[in-house]
């Protein structure tokens, strides 16, 4: 992977198959653009792409809103599965969630890269489209999602009372 900048714009070339430029990247991001094209810059490995600090705090919220509904959906039933077992089997109540935070963990230190991942993975389903189509599909699939985001905290509120009101 190599990076350059031509002019004003961004262009990171990876195993010199796809090319990412400035505005690519701003269609798919939406908000925090640089943020993410730092990042980016700054660690080229396939999988990790810098901590992240939101991704930390608020793990599965952030891949909700960074529209990672996989990752959210994956993290969501690991935590659920484990929690579940350790309730069960173990007795262990709310204060046993040391599993969340070894998820937070792995966002954190992933969420960035598999975020560019998910850009690449875009890129090459829409490398034969027109640059006005492929802004449209990235900003799309990409950007944010505030309302999915509050649904999600809203059913984390709904569980959390059901859950406290049987203790």
């Amino acid at each position: 992977m190599s990076f350059s900048h031509v002019g004003e714009v961004f262009v990171v070339m990876i195993s010199n198959k796809i090319m990412l430029e400035d505005w690519q990247i701003d269609a798919f991001v939406g908000t925090n653009i640089k943020y993410y094209k730092k990042k980016w810059k700054e660690h080229s490995g396939i999988i990790y792409g810098g901590w992240n600090w939101v991704a930390f705090f608020f793990g599965i919220e952030w891949a909700i809103y960074r529209k990672m509904y996989g990752m959210a959906i994956l993290g969501t039933l690991i935590t659920s599965v484990i929690g579940f077992v350790l309730m069960m089997l173990l007795n262990i109540g709310l204060n046993g969630k040391f599993y969340g935070d070894i998820l937070k963990i792995i966002f954190a230190i992933w969420g960035n890269g598999i975020y560019r991942k998910k850009l690449m993975t875009l890129l090459k389903k829409t490398k034969s489209m027109t640059k006005t189509e492929q802004e449209c599909v990235l900003s799309q699939k990409g950007g944010t999602n505030i309302l999915g985001l509050c649904a999600f905290v809203v059913f984390e509120v709904l569980t959390l009372i059901v859950m406290i009101s049987r203790f």
